[in-house]
Protein backbone atom coordinates (compact mmCIF):
# COMPACT_ATOMS: atom_id res chain seq x y z
CA UNK A 1 0.00 0.00 0.00
CA UNK A 2 1.38 3.83 -0.60
CA UNK A 3 0.00 6.68 1.27
CA UNK A 4 0.67 9.88 -0.43
CA UNK A 5 -0.07 12.13 1.60
CA UNK A 6 0.89 14.10 4.43
CA UNK A 7 -0.98 12.32 7.30
CA UNK A 8 -0.78 9.03 8.96
CA UNK A 9 -3.66 6.71 7.96
CA UNK A 10 -5.13 3.91 9.12
CA UNK A 11 -6.14 1.02 6.79
CA UNK A 12 -8.54 -1.86 7.23
CA UNK A 13 -8.43 -4.59 4.72
CA UNK A 14 -11.80 -7.34 4.65
CA UNK A 15 -10.72 -10.81 2.58
CA UNK A 16 -13.59 -12.90 1.55
CA UNK A 17 -12.91 -16.10 -0.66
CA UNK A 18 -16.53 -16.90 -2.10
CA UNK A 19 -17.55 -20.45 -3.53
CA UNK A 20 -18.95 -20.72 -6.93
CA UNK A 21 -22.33 -19.53 -5.63
CA UNK A 22 -21.02 -16.44 -4.17
CA UNK A 23 -21.25 -17.84 -0.71
CA UNK A 24 -18.57 -16.92 1.84
CA UNK A 25 -16.00 -19.82 2.16
CA UNK A 26 -13.79 -17.72 4.50
CA UNK A 27 -12.88 -14.76 5.64
CA UNK A 28 -10.15 -12.69 7.13
CA UNK A 29 -9.56 -8.90 8.44
CA UNK A 30 -6.59 -6.77 9.47
CA UNK A 31 -5.80 -3.29 10.51
CA UNK A 32 -2.62 -1.49 9.57
CA UNK A 33 -1.15 2.33 9.35
CA UNK A 34 0.79 3.91 7.11
CA UNK A 35 3.01 6.46 7.49
CA UNK A 36 2.93 9.52 5.22
CA UNK A 37 5.03 9.18 1.99
CA UNK A 38 5.17 5.45 2.45
CA UNK A 39 5.06 4.22 -0.93
CA UNK A 40 5.79 0.30 -0.53
CA UNK A 41 4.57 -0.44 2.77
CA UNK A 42 2.67 -4.11 3.46
CA UNK A 43 -0.61 -5.11 5.31
CA UNK A 44 -0.90 -9.06 5.19
CA UNK A 45 -4.34 -10.50 5.90
CA UNK A 46 -3.95 -14.48 6.53
CA UNK A 47 -6.10 -16.94 6.60
CA UNK A 48 -5.99 -20.96 7.22
CA UNK A 49 -8.20 -23.04 4.74
CA UNK A 50 -8.78 -26.67 4.29
CA UNK A 51 -8.08 -27.84 1.23
CA UNK A 52 -11.22 -28.72 0.18
CA UNK A 53 -12.57 -25.64 -0.02
CA UNK A 54 -9.42 -24.05 -1.83
CA UNK A 55 -10.57 -26.06 -4.81
CA UNK A 56 -14.17 -25.03 -4.33
CA UNK A 57 -13.19 -21.65 -4.21
CA UNK A 58 -14.22 -19.12 -7.39
CA UNK A 59 -13.32 -15.60 -6.32
CA UNK A 60 -11.74 -13.17 -3.58
CA UNK A 61 -13.49 -10.41 -2.40
CA UNK A 62 -11.80 -7.51 -1.05
CA UNK A 63 -12.43 -4.53 0.91
CA UNK A 64 -10.55 -1.92 2.71
CA UNK A 65 -11.51 1.59 4.50
CA UNK A 66 -8.81 4.05 4.36
CA UNK A 67 -9.28 6.87 7.18
CA UNK A 68 -6.66 9.57 8.31
CA UNK A 69 -4.97 9.24 11.96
Amino acid sequence: VANRGDRKCQMKLWLEVLDKKGNVVKSSDRSGSVDPDELDDDIRVSMLMKTLDIADAAKVRVRATITQR
